[in-house]
């Protein structure tokens, strides 16, 4: 795996996700996480790296000050989540997956289950949407009285 891309515009969160992905498929250890992921950091994320006291050096940590240092806290996603709106070259279902990706994140950060609060989260997906599209189509839509987001 290459080292994080900061100066390409690489995101913090896709990268770990890679990271995560790469440890899965090692069936690595734990202790060993914290030391493959330290080895890919250059930059900015090095010294995050380099702040951690003795204590702090295991990946949990690690990770989080890297989140926590490149914008990727609940209140980032959250921020992201509600300003979104559809590029000119995304379809429905590209901007709903989008939005439930970026929802889902501001979630998990929150440290809420996902599982438990599924009608609130199609609810505030549903709003989003509206939120974000033109009103004669949002007045269409409506009409047909959707249940869900899907």
């Amino acid at each position: 795996m290459n080292p994080f891309p900061e100066v390409k515009g690489g995101t913090m969160d896709a990268f770990l996700f890679r990271f995560e992905m790469l440890v899965k498929a090692h069936n690595w250890p734990e202790d060993k996480k914290f030391l493959a992921l330290s080895n890919l950091l250059t930059g900015e994320s090095l010294k995050v790296l380099q702040t951690l006291s003795v204590e702090q050096q295991t990946y949990a940590c690690l990770k989080q000050a890297l989140l926590k240092k490149f914008l990727c806290t609940a209140a980032d996603y959250k921020v992201n989540f509600r300003t979104a709106v559809p590029t000119n070259t995304e379809d429905a279902d590209a901007f709903i997956s989008k939005l439930e990706t970026v929802f889902d994140k501001w979630l998990e950060l929150s440290n809420i289950k996902k599982g438990e609060f599924e009608g609130l989260r199609d609810l505030i997906l549903r709003d989003q949407i509206y939120a974000s599209l033109h009103k004669e189509l949002v007045m269409f839509l409506k009409q047909r009285s959707p249940i869900s987001v899907k």
